[in-house]
């Protein structure tokens, strides 16, 4: 468990539900009367408890206040990781600090962008977000129940939010997309104030936080690009005007093969994109009747390029370390309120192979300088330079930090 004057992060692996609770509230509330009465709460359980009683044993102990998480697989602190389907965090504020504006839509199925335009109009009316006021978003995974495949609403949802926010100064939005276990089982969200299914929501911090992120990897390529020349609803039909499967299987593509790169540009020489951003897809259905692909995002166009990834165990540690190091080094210790790392699931040991979890490096390289609350899911929103976008298969180091003039 670690705390700072404003910020307090509590961790259990209890089995009980009750129990672990219990546990973390002992935890956050034991030094410091700030954290008797905080002004609101982030909070993650694992998939294995009972969401319900884990958040209403919340609520019972510290009233009305706002309570923001959901399930996920595991979670990470500054000294534990784990993703049994028991890991739990709780995370309190003092009111010493500005509460962030809290906005939740429930989201329909194959309507996240008109979700995504909803929440949009409400950050710019009611919360008033400038490039200056960083927001976290809390997304679903989703599986349709007629052709049990997994959908992610990400993609759709942030455009809608970036088309509607009513300003060319869109905020940085970093995000995860929550998972109840390391198979995608759809999970439960707290929007604040319920225990909700089908759920996005959004936290929108004052210009008094600012936010400062890394992104680590861990896929390389596996082959050039292909031009998407048909496709619908994230099921791609052709590359290069010829059936997409045929395509990528003489291209070295083998069943092994569970991530694509997706890059959209509005440039290309010689065949090629130019000026672009890769970003990750999860592959999750082939179609060996039309040969098509299916991507767990429906942001994929024709006129988009799509090319072989492979998941990558020294590329994938060398990026966390160096990522989180960069990051940590560059802000020193001042002003640190939390960092927050989204670790997608499909980064763990248990599925990359790596010889220990990549979360030690992040831990190694927060150490004591701030509380970390960490939560494993099934995509993650980053910021690049081109702003804020949906990747799969990476992590999302994020430092939150008191914006005082002249600081760093």
């Amino acid at each position: 468990m670690k705390r700072n004057s404003l910020v307090s992060i509590g961790y259990s692996t209890k089995i009980g539900t009750k129990d672990a609770v219990r546990e973390m509230i002992k935890q956050v509330t034991n030094s410091s009367e700030n954290f008797q009465n905080p002004a609101w709460a982030m909070a993650f359980c694992g998939g294995n408890h009972n969401p319900m009683l884990f958040f209403d044993t919340i609520k019972k102990y510290f009233g009305n206040i706002p309570v923001v998480g959901g399930s996920a697989p595991g979670a990470i602190s500054n000294t534990k990781v784990g993703y049994t389907g028991y890991e739990c965090s709780l995370t309190v504020f003092s009111p010493s600090i500005e509460a962030p504006y809290i906005i939740s839509e429930r989201q329909l199925p194959e309507n996240e962008h008109e979700t995504g335009k909803k929440l949009g109009i409400r950050m710019d009316k009611y919360a008033r977000v400038t490039a200056d006021t960083p927001a976290l978003l809390l997304y679903g995974y989703s599986k349709n129940t007629r052709e049990k495949q997994l959908l992610n609403s990400g993609s759709k949802l942030l455009e809608g939010i970036q088309k509607y926010i009513g300003k060319p100064d869109i905020p940085p939005i970093i995000g995860g997309g929550l998972v109840s276990d390391p198979q995608y089982s759809p999970p439960v969200i707290f929007d604040g104030y319920e225990v909700c299914t089908d759920t996005a929501v959004c936290l929108v911090f004052s210009e008094n936080i600012k936010i400062s992120t890394e992104t680590t990897h861990g896929c390389i390529s596996g082959s050039g690009f292909f031009e998407i020349t048909k496709c619908q609803n994230g099921i791609i039909y052709e590359l290069e005007n010829r059936p997409a499967l045929d395509v990528l299987l003489q291209r070295g593509f083998n069943e092994k093969t569970v991530i694509l790169g997706l890059a959209k540009t509005n440039g290309r020489t010689n065949g090629t994109p130019e000026d672009y951003t890769v970003m990750n897809r999860k592959l999750i259905n082939l179609n060996t009747i039309d040969s098509s692909i299916q991507l767990s995002e429906k942001d994929c166009e024709e006129g988009d390029w799509i090319q072989i990834l492979s998941r990558h165990k020294r590329n994938l540690l060398e990026s966390t370390r160096y990522s989180s190091m960069k990051l940590m080094e560059s802000l020193g210790e001042n002003n640190i309120l939390f960092t927050m790392y989204l670790d997608d699931v499909g980064r763990t040991s248990k599925i990359t192979g790596t010889d220990f979890e990549e979360a030690y490096l992040v831990q190694g390289a927060v150490k004591s300088k701030s509380p970390l609350v960490g939560f494993y899911t099934g995509s993650n929103i980053g910021v690049e330079k081109c702003g804020s976008f949906v990747q799969a298969c990476t992590g999302v180091l994020a430092a939150f930090s008191l914006n005082i003039p002249g600081s760093r």
